[in-house]
């Protein structure tokens, strides 16, 4: 791994990369790729201002995603708790 770079930058370029690893994964249970083949696939490194730049703006983008999923995992195990709830009778919803 390159000093430097986030976890950030490096999940971005293996996405974008990803349909040329699995051409060059091999194996027959699970599919892996080898360094040397991994070393194939070229990769650009920014200057470190405009990798900064980009560091910045998708930090707060990977914060949002995360809310969003912590968000919906609260909201599935409330539907979770109060769909049966609302099936059995238990609950109901007064419609005027």
């Amino acid at each position: 791994m390159y000093k430097g770079l986030s976890s950030e930058y490096i999940y971005c370029w293996l996405k974008e990369n990803m349909d040329n690893i699995k051409i060059r994964a091999s194996g027959s249970t699970f599919k892996e790729i080898s360094g040397s083949e991994m070393k194939k696939i070229p990769a650009i490194i920014p200057e470190k201002n405009i990798l900064a730049k980009f560091e910045n703006t998708i930090k707060s983008i990977f914060i949002n995603i995360e809310a969003r999923e912590l968000e919906n995992q609260v909201l599935s195990t409330l539907r979770d708790v109060i769909v049966p709830k609302l099936m059995s009778g238990e609950i109901r919803v007064p419609f005027d």
